[in-house]
């Protein structure tokens, strides 16, 4: 699994070990791959001892093909195109999360293992992809 990462930016606000229920504001953007980006922004408390956290992000464009082992694994196909974005929004108050994403493949073409390339536990899924 290999995906290089340029163009790395990370902006961190105010931080105050006195305010320990203080917003600190961040921002973190990145180029991954060759057309492939992250954005997440949002706000987090880091010296409160219970976890409160906003973030928000956006993966655009991002190659799947290196992740085509773990979907040999689990659905016994591989990948050989396609691209992922995800909308993020993660909402966690006083150590209890809440969570959406949504997920859109794009371009997606898989293939079916070869017989020396299935694993035991290749294509144990709930639907055939076949099916699908």
């Amino acid at each position: 699994l290999v995906q290089s990462i340029s163009e790395l930016k990370i902006d961190i606000g105010t931080v105050d070990n006195q305010a320990i229920s203080a917003d600190t504001p961040f921002n973190i953007s990145a180029k991954v791959g060759q057309f492939g980006s992250i954005v997440l922004e949002g706000t987090g408390q880091p010296f409160n001892p219970k976890i409160n956290s906003h973030v928000t992000g956006r993966l655009s464009a991002m190659n799947v093909l290196p992740y085509s082992p773990y979907s040999e694994n689990a659905v016994g196909y591989k990948v050989s195109r396609g691209q992922i974005n995800n909308d993020l929004r993660l909402d966690i108050t006083d150590n209890q999360i809440d969570a959406e994403a949504k997920l859109l493949l794009q371009k997606l073409a898989i293939e079916s293992l070869e017989p020396e390339e299935q694993t035991d536990t290749s294509g144990e899924t709930l639907l055939p992809l076949g099916l699908a």
